[in-house]
């Protein structure tokens, strides 16, 4: 864990990144990046809780968080069986968030944890139950004054990066940490099933849910 926090004290400059530091992946989901015709296919936010770095996100089955450096071991893992790998880049904040405005985005995002997954309302034009990760960190944005977003359930990862620049300073690609599978081959397939599982049920809820 503190090498992958020294590798990106490293890649930023200065610093773990502080609440509000923008992540966002390259080449995770060829769906995404099919339909929004960019290579940009998913983003996340990291919050200092008790000066440790977590990241939210809204992916399939639903809004988690999880320790950084696990992030980015999760993603090197996934790496370890992909042709083109998942690129990670960090935008940080030009201007440091107050502190009304860090409380503003924790209190949101904690509120959000376990809603369900769904890009129904990005596809149909029209607010639903679920969320999509870039309507969840521009809502979070937005509700803290950081910047404004209309229409964020429309908005795609590309969408709403290209909104943060004005906002945020130039993105830097972090190195992903090298790591060993924890588990023997059988515990991986277990687990690979297991997440099979989980991900057919969210597609089953989330076809469902067109029909309504």
């Amino acid at each position: 864990m503190i090498s992958t926090l020294l590798t990106t004290v490293l890649a930023l400059g200065s610093g773990i990144p502080e609440t509000g530091t923008i992540l966002y992946l390259k080449h995770s989901n060829a769906v995404v990046q099919r339909v929004t015709g960019s290579d940009l296919s998913h983003v996340a936010m990291v919050i200092q809780i008790a000066d440790q770095p977590w990241v939210y996100e809204a992916t399939p089955a639903e809004v988690r968080r999880v320790a950084f450096a696990r992030y980015l071991q999760e993603i090197s893992l996934l790496n370890q069986s992909r042709g083109t790998k998942i690129q990670v880049f960090a935008m940080r904040p030009q201007v440091a968030l107050t502190t009304n405005q860090i409380q503003t985005i924790r209190a949101y995002m904690d509120v959000q944890l376990g809603r369900r997954y769904s890009v129904a309302a990005y596809v149909r034009g029209r607010n639903g139950d679920g969320i999509h990760c870039a309507e969840l960190l521009a809502t979070a944005l937005d509700r803290a004054g950081v910047r404004d977003y209309e229409q964020r359930h429309r908005l795609s990862p590309v969408g709403f990066v290209n909104h943060a620049q004005s906002v945020y300073r130039k993105a830097a690609r972090l190195d992903l940490p090298v790591v060993q599978p924890e588990t023997d081959w059988c515990d991986q397939q277990w687990d690979w099933w297991l997440g099979m599982i989980a991900w057919c049920q969210w597609a089953w809820d989330e076809a469902w849910s067109f029909s309504w």
